[in-house]
Formats: structure tokens, sequence, C-alpha cells
């Protein structure tokens, strides 16, 4: 049930690969950094690098569960997550014959 409602909310969230997964809290993380030594989160001081940028920049990494376990990556839409975990074009063409503007 949890990986079901996770698998929603990351459609509605237009969610396109692993770096849009923090996209919506972007105000909020903007305003907070970690702590280097102790990894711990704080308001962010002028300058500062902030927890969105360090998650959602180019150098970031993520930890994706696969069939094998838990796999370490860089890449935005690792081959291992496959094709249908994130948004894409197609869900984009359904929305926007559900959800005429």
């Amino acid at each position: 049930m949890y990986h079901h409602i996770r698998e929603l909310l990351t459609k509605a969230h237009q969610v396109r690969g692993c770096q849009d997964k923090y996209k919506h809290m972007k105000p909020i993380m903007q305003s907070l950094t970690r702590e280097p030594d102790t990894k711990r989160v704080r308001q962010a001081k002028p300058g500062e690098k902030s927890l969105f940028d360090e998650l959602s920049g180019p150098d970031a990494e993520f930890w994706i569960r696969t069939s094998k376990g838990m796999v370490r990556t860089s890449d935005d839409n690792p081959p291992e997550i496959g094709p249908y975990v994130y948004y894409n074009d197609t869900d984009a063409a359904e929305d926007a014959v559900l959800f005429e503007e």
C-alpha cells in the first residue's frame, strides 16, 4: 500500500527524475543548510549552500531501492528504476486530456 501511495504522489507532483523529488519543497529547503560534520539541519546564512542546492545540484547522489537492493547513483533517471516510476510524456498527454485548461 505504501509503495502505491508513494507512486501516486510522485506522479501528482510531476516528478520526472531523482532531482525533481524536492522541487515542491524548494521554498522551504532554500532557507536551510546542513552542517558538514554532524549533518544537522539549520537555517542558512546568506551565501551558504542551501539544502535544496545540495539535494538537487548536478553533483547530488541518490539512494534508490531496486530488485537488487539499495543502489547509490548520481543519474537523474537510472535504468534500474524503470520507465514508468516517474512522471513521463504519456502521463502529461493523459493529464492534457483529463484536465483541460
